[in-house]
Order: C-alpha cells, then structure tokens, then sequence
C-alpha cells in the first residue's frame, strides 16, 4: 500500500522523486509483510517509516507548489506607484508622529533644563569643594563678573566694559568681594 502522493500536473516537479519514493516505500511494504509472517517485532516501525517517507514527501511536494504559485502571484502584480508609496509613508507617520509631539512639551523642555543646568552646577560645586586651587576650576569662573557692568557714550556709540576676574579671591574673601 502506498501513501505517496502524485503532485498535481499544473507544475512539473521531478518525476523521478515521485517514483524513488513510491520504489521506497513498495520496498519497506514488502518487507513489513515478510517480517509479519515470522511475528517480528519490527513491523509496526517498517510502516511507520513508510508512511513517514509518504508524509515528508507530501509536504515536500506541497511546499514547492506553494512556493511556484507564490512566486507567480507576486510576479503578477504591478510595481507600487511612486504617489501610492509616498502617501502610504505620509499615512504611517501620520499615525505614529502624534505619540512623539504629545511628548514633546514644554513642561518636558524646562524640566530637561532644568535637570542639565543643575547637574552642571552640581559638577562645578564639586570641583570647587575638592580641587578649590585646580586650573580647571579657575577656567571655570574666568567668566564670572567682578562687579556690575559699566557703559558709557563714546564717539557717537556705546562702550561697555564688563570687570572679570583676573586672579581668583580666596574664598574667605569673595563674600567681601563682591559686597555692594
């Protein structure tokens, strides 16, 4: 008895595997039957073989018809228009951009420069507190005014000047300093 199935003739698949599978499977038939007769335990196993050779067979056979029609549907169909594809695009990030601006707020901003400005303070007043003297730190307040900014009229323009630091007062002194 034999459980290969013949592929159907819309496709010509190799018509040599069809008939090597049925030859296998006649031949572990016969001798299941051989085997029977002498009360073999290994009967049960031969059929089993055979119908799992039918069985890989099948879905060998199936899987490449799938796969021919497959390939014959999508070679059927029509490339994708360049306006089809572009409003396919605008369509997905039309749905998918409305989550990204809902986040974006201003709440989310000043909260976000609010947490870099005061890790930045964080980080000097650290350098200070351990490294008061350190050239980096020195850099650092470079910037920082000595005292008010100073303008005044000259040649029909304004002139300001803005005292820095040139050397830093100890920090026992900077209270004093900077008193007005």
């Amino acid at each position: 008895m034999s459980t290969a199935i013949a592929p159907t003739p819309t496709h010509a698949l190799a018509p040599e595997t069809g008939a090597a599978v049925r030859a296998a499977q006649e031949a572990l038939e016969r001798e299941a039957a051989r085997v029977e007769l002498v009360n073999d335990p290994i009967r049960p196993i031969l059929r089993a073989v055979s119908l799992a050779l039918g069985a890989c067979h099948r879905l060998y056979v199936d899987g490449s018809l799938t796969m021919a029609r497959l390939a014959q549907d999508s070679s059927s169909k029509p490339p994708i228009d360049k306006d089809e594809m572009r409003l396919s695009i605008l369509n997905g990030i039309r749905a998918t951009a409305g989550g990204a601006v809902r986040a974006i707020t201003i709440r989310n901003w000043l909260l976000a420069a609010c947490v870099l400005v005061g890790s930045n303070l964080m980080t000097a007043g650290a350098m200070w507190w351990w490294h008061p003297g350190a050239p980096v730190v020195q850099q650092l307040l470079v910037s920082l005014p000595a005292a008010d900014e100073r303008c005044e009229e000259r040649d029909g323009g304004e002139v300001c000047y803005r005292p820095h630091w040139t050397k830093l007062p100890q920090v026992r002194d900077l209270g004093g300093a900077t008193r007005r």
